[in-house]
């Protein structure tokens, strides 16, 4: 739990970090992409390889978590059928196409129906 806590601090920090930054240095040359560009800009190429390593784990485990739990309902529903181990495999393809979408708006039809079953759901119930 306490990892959580200082996995969210630190993702507030940079991004506190990064806007002291673009106030900081307004309109020059240096642009802030992403967040390895504020660790490029406070410690040069060494801090971008970190942030950026220290990023791509983070995702990592948020992405675990994600496909256990889908995985985890998913098997509650058809015990049986389907191992977690099957479902977890099943779930990476699609996911890896679905991250390759780059502008959120081609996902709002889904997420209008994802919407509309949640309310379905709990009228339901």
């Amino acid at each position: 739990c306490s990892i959580s806590f200082m996995n969210v601090y630190a993702m507030l920090l940079l991004v506190k970090a990064r806007r002291q930054l673009e106030l900081k240095l307004g309109h020059t040359d240096v642009k802030l992409e992403g967040y390895g560009d504020v660790g490029r800009v406070i410690f040069g190429i060494w801090g971008e390889r970190c942030v950026n390593i220290c990023l791509v784990i983070s995702q990592l485990g948020f992405g675990t978590a994600y496909i256990i739990f889908i995985a985890a309902n998913i098997h509650s529903i058809y015990p049986e059928q389907l191992d977690r181990a099957t479902i977890c495999l099943a779930c990476v393809p699609i996911l890896s196409c679905l991250i390759q979408i780059k502008d959120m708006k081609h996902l709002s039809p889904f997420s209008l129906l994802a919407d509309v079953a949640n309310v379905f759901g709990l009228i339901a119930v």
